[in-house]
């Protein structure tokens, strides 16, 4: 074959198998044949999938022939040659089919041309076992096992040519020796074997599933099955197996024959004998599977519910069933919760069905069900737990059937709205009017409910009292039920509005019931208003004497309330009555709308101002007072008339003449006339005015005083003296009038006359002088009854004639006339005489009265037996003295409860009033504001209180209050008030002071808890003790401060924070826990003993306190370790490992208990004398100590047994004088010395051109001690290179396979090949590959106690970096607080590969919570023979200051970077509400204080560039993707949102952006979603924006020209050290010319094809690399000069045309369909092109 054809073969071969998406130059048309060099004959058809055509390779001949399943009928396909062949496998149809060499452990591939190519493998001791082989069509890895009890599984990757080694073992029910395994088109694998046949007929076998995918790359996952069937005895050993196209299942037996078998039931459907032994059945047919899942779109309805999905029908076994498992929600995918994949016929039907795992109900759930094929075609579906659904009718199909539970959360919603009022009357709002009232019901969850129901309890009745619609009220459906009207009551006024609320009641089909309220408010709108009627009645003339002052009128008073509201009180003030409001007396209580009362009627008295007036005007107010507060008022008057009458009395008297002359009545002689006016009507008269015309002169002629004069008053006018003319005396007499005049308040006059007749002949005359002495104050006390006056008489003889007897009569001192003793005899005209004096004792009235009034009566006894008489008045004031005494008494203490005086206990108080003044006191009455505020307070008997007596009044007790014992006394005055008989008032008050003895008490409770096992390794150091401290008052007075000291935590005292303020007695305070931390010395007492004081000051200042001690036991656990570690052998003779050679041993010993331990000793038996020495002294928990080492010299017995095994045992003591002890063994083996083959291999040219020569060297060396036998250096030239030499002449070649063989190879000796190859002009297996990128997570859990506030850190597995982490929250304890009680202090990245969170659990209960990191592997999986690293950029940070309440910042990666590893580090908790990408390489943070106390923090991202680090001349970009999401989440709700990366991707990074007051709980990062945890504890609905960055785990094809990599090995078969080094590989990347590209590129769709030209002798290759070529704006987006548009790998022979295919990166695929020029490059070669 020439370079040329073997090159265009493997550019065929390559592109065949390369993956969707990756770049090739189509080499159709060349018209070249493929054929084998030297090939003789005709190539076999191509390997088919179709026909019920199966493969069997002849055992003998290694020949392999498509067979008939039905009969057998059998064609050559391909050529393995003679062999101990096995493990067939055909990875679809086409030209290759793949077994492997048993003997030779090799993996070969031949062809339908007849070519092959063999690869090594690892060296596989079981390899001679090997009885199964397939290809997995999901990956194109070959699986091929060894037989047995436990099957042992290998893999090649056929894509890359690369030998994996061993991945995984298989064991379970019904795998033996041999059989055979075949996969389905998802890669799950089916096994078919028996047990080991050796004679007879054969047993009965099992065709079973493996339970999990198999691994991709090398390890020993072992792995489990699923029978699924049993398949027919009696047909031989069972050696292979393959699915035809009619989906039965074809097994290949020993007799031999194949047979048939229903794969469900394991029924027999045909056989076929074949006509020749073979070893293996391959096809490329994949079976019919089925399998059953579920999927929890919405999660679990509560945690922990599970669900059993079973397959069944038409024959399938009970073994297909999976029940979920974990808290996840999405589809629950691992293999072990699936029922299935089972392998199921046809056009046949079955039955999936769903039912409750544990204690999960179904009724909770909507479920669905829908049964789909891979393609994504429905074949069946419905609703329930159960169905059925027909396989379609090609073989091959996969239908996966998944039951969608959706959690039944049933939500209700109410609306009530409240109609206008209605004023059905027409006169405002009041009670009778209506409301109406309607109801809308909303169902706002997500199941139907029925029935719906509301009741309102404003309507009474029975619930429910609202009429609702009946039926089913579908989810989001709202109904209106009927409305309801309400009629007003007068309370519904008084209140000023209708608050109601109704309730609304749903039942889902499972039986739950929702409810939810819905409140209305209806202002009712007050109008208070009141009216008062004041009548008058007539005038009561009490006198007789017509109206007149003293007559009084008679007032009554309705009040009516003409509003809408009660009023209370009503009150009517009349100021006629007094000037305190209210002065009339109106009936207690409520006033309803419309009703009236009548207050107590009221009687004026008229005065005089009210007759001279006319009439007696007056108007009262009534008030009322509203519910609301409000005052209204209505006034009411009255006008009475007063019939007004003036009259006057004029009383004009003559005094006996004047005998000026003495000689008796004559001219000359005078009479004085005396003037007195009476106002004898009922008005007031002024002027009042006298004329007599007896003077003479201008009218008046008399003076008369001047101003009114009242009715009934008199007023005497000054005298006028007449002097006798003698014609009065010649008339024997004198008459005159005179004329009296008033002038009325209206202004009429009225008039009187008065006339005298003076007789003028002589007359008698008699004159009283009565005079009073000072009051005698006989008691020293001020005047008082028993006093005395006494009166003195004078009586003169005025008269003309001599009078005899003359008496006095004074009424004052009672008994008959006279009763003033006078001289007897005459009294002659002119003469006086003096009567005895009388005293006179004063009484009580006259005291009363203040003063005495008297007058006296002097009668004379004219000689003709008439009398003339005289009076004489006196009026003594008697000056009032009025006062009053009180003496008030306290009680001793009662002390009520026993428990000493203290509040609550009681002091009785006595009164007694006496009067100490001179007149009476009426009412007396006591008041003490200690006993009520209301005057008086004290009730005191009613009447009168005479001087000098006293009274008691009713005692009262008062309780002593808490200030009154803190204080230490009750202080009090009261105060005695009697009213004089004139008003006047006295007072008297007294106080009491009662000591109240002081009993200051406290009491301190002080718990510990249960020691709390920080680090879950038992009590020891640093381990936490939460201390409780309660102080009561147990005295009686308050105490103020109160302080705990508590020694354990050292510090100024006090040290424990206890609440600020006054304890009350009996009253308890709680201080604040206290944490202690275990020191080492508790642990080794075993207990941490402790007493804390309370102390207390009282309000004296005095202190008491009061101690409480905790004693913890501390449980040792002592604990010991040794390690003890040997040498390698010292070879001291260098002969080998051999007796004298030594040991050397070392001894370190751990104290891993938590208490001290000494001593602490080492014995170990292989030195029995002397022992292992050890430090002495105590060795601390945690500690370790080294002992001295011991050397041990081996023996012959120890080579003869080839090892030297040895135990040692350390002893520790622990405090208490227990023992631990540990044992730690050795086993040194004694190896003799082995051969050992090393294998290097380079290449002189790293970087050829296609056509040059590269030549390897290759050098086996022996570096073991032993010499090697039969060596044999083994290299396979890869593809892109061609065989020209090697040399030396023991090295050949064959196929491309160079084998060196050598009899020996001394130790230390070594070998050299140089072999020669040119680099071919088409090179395949270059950088168009792509590499796996494994993405893991990690996970702790996190207690918090409540206040604790703990960071807890996660690590990723060794040779991961961390990308992401999260904190989240799980449980708050019930009743202790929410989920948002717990806050984030720090959630990030501490270093590349630790994610640490802190938390700060505010609750008053425990607290869980998560830790989670993000881990993707530091290092690509190997693919061609190398690997590319992770490349991670520079750490950005910027501190945050949030002490203005928030903090934004958005931090910058470079561009060709990603960020990942948000994070931040706060000095306190706050909320972190956005962490968000902005744009391609940017994040921004928004952080808010809210309820939490941090002021600053810092942000961080990291940079990660976006592609892999170049290895072998490339590099790989990364896929990423992001998904987002806008999610809502209800009040007072937690929801869990789930993201999901495509099929392919793994999340790496998460972010969000959430409103204010959303709380973040954290999120769970799985390998592909992420399920974000929020809640709302709001009253309204907030929205969040999630976002998830994923990456691929397969990483884009590399960039670069062609690798071509080759491995060399070496074998021997002597015994080896070690096989790890016996490969040796070297690496060359291809340089190839660039092609020549044309003006003129298409774009199709998300791909460009340019068309190129190869002009260089040896080919071209390269990159090919579409770019912008100036910055422009597409589609809204800017688009820089230079960025890559599209990409594309090519290879050309020399003078070929073709087309360079290029795929659009992510910005070109909507650059493309708009710009119009770029740039192609095709290595150092760039044109601008236009796109069309």
């Amino acid at each position: 074959m020439s370079s040329c054809q073997r090159a265009l073969e493997r550019a065929s071969t390559s592109l065949r198998r390369r993956v969707a998406g990756s770049l090739a130059v189509l080499l159709a048309g060349t018209g070249l044949a493929l054929l084998p060099a030297g090939a003789a004959h005709a190539v076999y058809p191509s390997f088919v999938c179709t026909s019920n055509t199966v493969y069997a390779m002849q055992q003998s001949t290694g020949n392999v022939y498509a067979v008939n399943s039905t009969n057998a009928s059998s064609s050559i396909s391909a050529e393995f040659g003679s062999g101990n062949w096995n493990a067939l496998a055909l990875g679809g149809a086409g030209s290759d089919i793949w077994a492997f060499d048993r003997t030779n452990n090799r993996v070969r591939v031949a062809r339908n041309d007849h070519s092959d190519n063999t690869y090594a493998v690892p060296t596989n001791s079981l390899a001679g076992s090997v009885v199964a082989g397939a290809i997995n069509p999901d990956n194109g890895i070959y699986y091929y096992a060894s037989g047995g009890s436990t099957w042992t599984v290998f893999a090649f990757n056929t894509v890359t040519k690369t030998a994996i080694g061993q991945v995984a073992t298989i064991s379970g029910t019904g795998l033996g020796g041999n059989g055979d395994f075949a996969f389905d088109a998802s890669g799950n694998l089916y096994i078919v074997s028996n047990d080991t046949f050796s004679s007879g007929s054969g047993p009965a076998g099992t065709l079973a599933r493996v339970n999990g995918a198999l691994p991709t790359t090398a390890g020993s996952t072992a792995l489990g099955v699923t029978v699924l069937a049993t398949t027919p005895a009696g047909n031989g050993q069972y050696h292979s197996m393959a699915f035809d196209s009619s989906g039965l299942l074809v097994i290949g037996t020993s007799s031999p024959k194949i047979i048939r078998v229903n794969p469900v039931t394991g029924a027999i459907v045909d056989s076929s004998t074949m006509g020749y032994a073979f070893t293996d059945l391959a096809s490329c047919a994949q079976p019919s599977t089925a399998q059953a899942q579920v999927d929890l779109p919405e999660g679990r309805h509560t945690a922990g519910d599970q669900f059993t999905v079973t397959l069944s029908g038409s024959g399938l076994g009970t073994s297909n069933t999976g029940t979920t498992t974990g808290t996840d929600s999405g589809v629950q995918s691992d293999s072990a919760e699936k029922a299935g994949p089972a392998v199921v016929l046809p056009s046949q039907t079955y039955t999936i069905t769903q039912t409750a795992a544990g204690s999960t109900s179904l009724s909770n759930y909507a479920t669905t069900w829908t049964c789909k094929t891979a393609s994504g075609t429905t074949v069946a579906s419905g609703t329930g737990n159960s169905g059925t659904f027909t396989m379609p009718s090609a073989s091959g199909s996969e239908v996966t059937c998944t039951f969608t539970n959706t959690p039944q959360r049933p939500a209700i919603k109410l609306t009530k709205t409240a109609g206008a009022l209605t004023d059905t009357d027409s006169n405002g709002p009041d009670a009778g009017d209506t409301i109406t009232y309607t109801f809308t019901v909303k169902n706002t969850g997500n199941v139907a409910l029925n029935p719906v129901t509301v009741h309102d309890p404003l309507f009474g009745g029975s619930t429910p009292n609202i009429t609702c619609p009946s039926g089913s009220l579908a989810p989001n459906a709202s109904v209106t039920c009927t409305a309801k009207t309400y009629t007003l009551t007068q309370g519904d006024v008084d209140a000023g509005r209708v608050d109601n609320t109704a309730t609304t009641t749903g039942t889902a089909a499972n039986g739950v019931k929702v409810s939810d309220t819905s409140s209305t408010s209806t202002p009712v709108a007050a109008f208070p208003a009141i009216s008062l009627k004041k009548t008058a009645g007539a005038i009561n003339d009490v006198d007789g004497n017509g109206p007149d002052a003293g007559d009084t009128i008679g007032y009554t008073f309705k009040v009516t309330n003409t509003g809408n509201v009660t009023l209370n009180p009503v009150t009517v003030h009349d100021p006629l009555f007094g000037s305190t409001a209210p002065s009339i007396t109106c009936p207690t209580g409520a006033l309803a709308p419309g009703a009236s009362v009548t207050c107590s009627g009221k009687t004026h008295t008229l005065t005089q101002a009210d007759v001279d007036a006319g009439k007696r005007d007056n108007t009262a107010t009534a008030t009322g007072t509203a519910p609301s507060g409000a005052k209204v008022t209505s006034a009411d008057s009255t006008s009475t008339p007063v019939a007004r009458t003036a009259a006057i009395d004029l009383v004009k008297t003559a005094s006996a003449i004047n005998d000026l002359d003495s000689n008796g009545a004559d001219a000359g002689d005078t009479i004085t006339y005396s003037f007195k006016v009476t106002n004898t009507g009922n008005v007031t008269l002024n002027p009042v005015k006298v004329h007599d015309p007896l003077f003479g002169g201008a009218n008046p002629n008399i003076t008369c005083p001047a101003g009114a004069l009242a009715p009934g008053a008199s007023v005497t006018c000054t005298s006028r003296t007449y002097t006798l003319t003698q014609a009065n005396v010649d008339a024997g007499k004198l008459e005159n009038t005179a004329t009296a005049t008033g002038t009325g308040p209206s202004g009429a006059t009225v008039t009187d006359t008065a006339s005298t007749l003076s007789p003028i002949p002589a007359g008698p005359g008699l004159e009283l002088d009565k005079s009073a002495s000072t009051i005698s104050d006989l008691d020293g006390n001020g005047a008082d009854a028993g006093d005395t006056i006494t009166y003195s008489f004078k009586v003169t003889n005025t008269g003309t004639v001599t009078l005899n007897p003359v008496t006095v009569h004074d009424p004052l001192f009672g008994g008959a006339n006279p009763s003033i003793a006078c001289p007897t005899g005459p009294l002659a005209p002119g003469a006086s005489v003096t009567c005895t004096s009388k005293t006179y004792t004063l009484t009580q009235s006259d005291v009363d009265a203040g003063k005495v009034d008297n007058t006296a009566t002097a009668t004379g006894t004219k000689p003709g037996g008439g009398t003339v008489s005289d009076t004489d008045s006196t009026s003594t004031t008697i000056v009032a003295g009025p006062a009053i005494l009180l003496d008030k008494t306290a009680s001793a203490i009662d002390d009520v409860d026993g428990n000493g005086a203290d509040a609550g206990d009681k002091v009785t108080y006595s009164f007694k009033v006496t009067n100490t003044g001179t007149v009476t006191l009426n009412p007396v009455t006591v008041h003490d504001p200690l006993l009520g505020a209301t005057s008086p307070s004290v009730t005191c008997p009613v009447g009168a209180l005479a001087p000098g007596t006293s009274v008691t009044c009713t005692s009262a007790t008062y309780t002593l209050t808490q200030a009154d014992v803190d204080a230490g006394k009750r202080d009090n005055t009261a105060t005695a008030t009697g009213t004089a008989p004139g008003g006047a008032k006295v007072t008297s008050s007294d106080s009491t002071t009662t000591t109240i003895t002081a009993v200051p008490a406290i009491e301190l409770t002080k718990t510990a808890s249960a020691i709390d096992d920080n680090d879950g390794n038992g009590p020891d150091v640093g381990d936490t003790i939460t201390y409780a401290f309660k102080v009561k008052n147990t005295g009686t007075v308050a105490l103020d401060p109160v302080a705990v000291h508590d020694p354990l935590f050292g510090g100024a005292s006090p040290n424990v924070v206890c609440p600020a303020g006054s304890l009350a007695p009996g009253a308890s305070v709680t201080c604040t826990s206290k944490t202690y931390t275990l020191t080492q010395s508790d642990v080794d007492a075993g207990k941490v003993d402790n007493t804390a004081t309370a102390t207390g000051t009282a309000p004296d200042g005095s202190k008491v306190t009061d101690p409480d001690s905790t004693s913890t036991p501390v449980v040792a656990a002592p604990a010991i370790k040794l390690t003890k570690t040997a040498s390698a052998i010292d070879d001291n003779d260098g002969n080998g490992h051999d007796a004298g050679d030594t040991i050397t041993y070392t001894f370190k010993v751990k104290n891993t208990g938590t208490v001290v331990l000494d001593p602490v000793t080492v014995n170990d038996p292989l030195f029995a004398n002397p022992t292992v020495i050890c430090p002495a002294g105590p060795l601390a928990p945690g500690a370790t100590v080294t002992c001295a080492t011991k050397t041990y010299t081996l023996t012959v017995s120890d080579v003869d047994n080839g090892t030297v095994d040895n135990t040692a045992t350390a002893t520790g003591t622990a405090p208490s004088g227990a023992t631990v002890s540990d044992a730690a063994s050795t086993s040194t083996p004694v190896v003799p010395v082995k051969a050992d083959l090393v294998v290097t291999k380079s290449v002189d040219k790293k970087k050829p051109y296609a056509g040059e020569t590269v030549t390897y060297t290759v050098t086996v060396a022996n570096e073991g001690g032993q010499t090697a036998e039969n060596v044999k250096l083994v290299d396979t030239l890869p593809d892109g290179v061609t065989f020209v030499s090697a040399a030396p002449g023991a090295c050949s070649e064959s196929g491309g396979t160079v084998t060196c063989e050598w009899p020996t190879l001394l130790g230390g000796e070594s070998k050299t090949v140089t072999i020669t190859a040119t680099v071919d002009p088409v090179v395949t297996g270059g950088p168009d590959h792509d590499h796996q990128i494994d993405v893991q997570k990690a996970e702790v859990h996190m207690d918090l106690l409540p206040g604790q506030e703990r960071a807890l850190s996660v690590t990723c597995p060794t040779g991961y970096v961390v990308t992401d982490g999260s904190g989240r929250i799980d449980q708050v304890d019930q009743g202790t607080g929410t989920l948002a009680s717990v806050g984030y202090v720090e959630s990030r990245a501490t270093n590349d590969t630790t994610w640490q969170a802190t938390l700060r659990n505010d609750a008053t209960g425990r607290a869980q919570a998560k830790v989670f990191a993000v881990c993707v592997k530091e290092v690509s999986e190997v693919n061609q023979a190398h690997a590319h690293d992770l490349q991670l950029g520079d750490v950005v940070t910027q501190s945050v200051d949030l002490s203005s309440g928030a903090a934004t910042a958005t931090l910058e990666c470079a561009p060709g970077t990603v960020p990942i590893r948000p994070g931040y580090a706060l000095n306190g908790t706050a909320e972190v509400v956005t962490s968000y990408p902005a744009g391609d390489n940017d994040w921004t943070f928004a952080l808010s204080s809210g309820g939490g106390d941090a002021t600053s923090g810092v942000v961080s991202i990291q940079c990660m560039l976006d592609e892999l680090a170049e290895a072998n001349g490339h590099g790989h970009d990364l896929n990423l993707r992001e998904v987002t999401q806008n999610v809502t989440v209800p009040a007072g709700e937690v929801l869990e949102v789930t993201l999901t990366c495509p099929v392919g991707y793994k999340g790496i990074v998460a972010g969000w952006r959430l409103d204010e007051g959303l709380v973040n709980l954290g999120n769970d990062p799985r390998p592909i979603i992420r399920v974000f945890k929020l809640f709302n504890p709001t009253s309204g609905p907030l929205t969040a924006d999630l976002w998830l960055g994923c990456l691929a785990t397969r990483t884009k094809p590399g960039t670069g020209n062609p690798v071509v990599s080759n491995t060399a090995s070496a074998t021997t078969t002597s015994p080896e050290k070690t096989l790890g080094n016996n490969y040796g590989s070297a690496t060359f990347t291809v340089d190839m010319a660039p092609a020549s590209p044309s003006a003129r590129v298409a774009v199709a769709g998300s791909k460009v094809k340019a068309p190129v030209v190869c002009k260089d002798d040896e080919g071209c290759g390269g990159v090919a690399t579409l770019v912008a070529l100036k910055t422009q704006k597409v589609a809204g987006k800017k688009i820089t000069k230079g960025t890559v548009l599209a990409e594309g790998t090519y290879v050309l022979e020399s003078g070929e045309k073709s087309k360079v295919v290029l795929k659009a990166s992510k910005k070109g695929k909507k650059a493309l369909k708009k710009v119009k020029k770029a740039k192609l490059t095709l290595g150092k070669k760039s044109k601008k092109v236009t796109l069309r």
